[in-house]
């Protein structure tokens, strides 16, 4: 859990001395909350993996390609992959009597870096998940965090870190941290009514005509 990892950066912060404003007094505590701030980025990173990873695990038992969200079987089915519209139907109609496979690794791809906005949306809306306005405001405040993170990962010598700042870091990432998980925990797909399993397959008129009769 998150509030577990956090705690443990505020236990090595509450030993932090420092002057009045928050300043490092000396090389050892600037290397601490430099540290410390790498860390924050990291614990999050992984925390957020393994309530993805626990969410695709709990679809995964649905097996039932019916109740799962398209687009969810769309990443699974294809990843990165183009794919036809034929192609799709293949893979629904493949499985109406079967049980569908998911793997909660082709959802987050190894070279994404989770503490960042943009990599975050893209692996909720592979799920079928989008943020509104204000949900993604506080996603991508993310960013500023992240941009630190990374400065100081790569040895720039002009970044400062005040204890004041890491401590406001903390809740701010906590705040996001909660909002994905309940965005996770209380998703379309655990609240709606599961289709019931059809055995008639899905055909391309069937398609066009529902395309024909928007257009109109």
């Amino acid at each position: 859990m998150i509030s577990e990892q956090l705690e443990n950066i505020k236990k090595v912060l509450a030993t932090f001395d420092g002057n009045k404003n928050g300043e490092p007094k000396n090389e050892v505590e600037i290397y601490i909350l430099k540290s410390l701030w790498v860390m924050l980025c990291a614990d999050f990173e992984g925390c957020l993996k393994e309530i993805i990873y626990d969410y695709v695990e709990k679809i995964k038992d649905v097996k039932d390609i019916l109740k799962i969200h398209p687009l969810l079987v769309i990443r699974n089915s294809f990843g990165n992959k183009k794919f036809t519209i034929e192609e799709l139907c293949e893979t629904f109609n493949g499985h109406l009597n079967k049980d569908y496979t998911i793997s909660k690794y082709n959802f987050v791809e190894t070279t994404e870096t989770c503490y960042k906005s943009y990599p975050i949306e893209k692996i909720f809306n592979r799920l079928g998940l989008f943020f509104d306005s204000e949900e993604k405001t506080t996603v991508r405040s993310l960013d500023s965090i992240a941009s630190t993170r990374d400065s100081v990962a790569h040895g720039d010598r002009n970044i400062s870190i005040t204890r004041k700042e890491l401590e406001q870091n903390i809740d701010k990432i906590e705040e996001i941290y909660h909002l994905l998980a309940n965005k996770l925990q209380y998703s379309h797909f655990f609240k709606k009514k599961p289709l019931a399993r059809k055995s008639k397959k899905i055909r391309l008129s069937s398609i066009h005509k529902k395309k024909t009769k928007a257009h109109k």
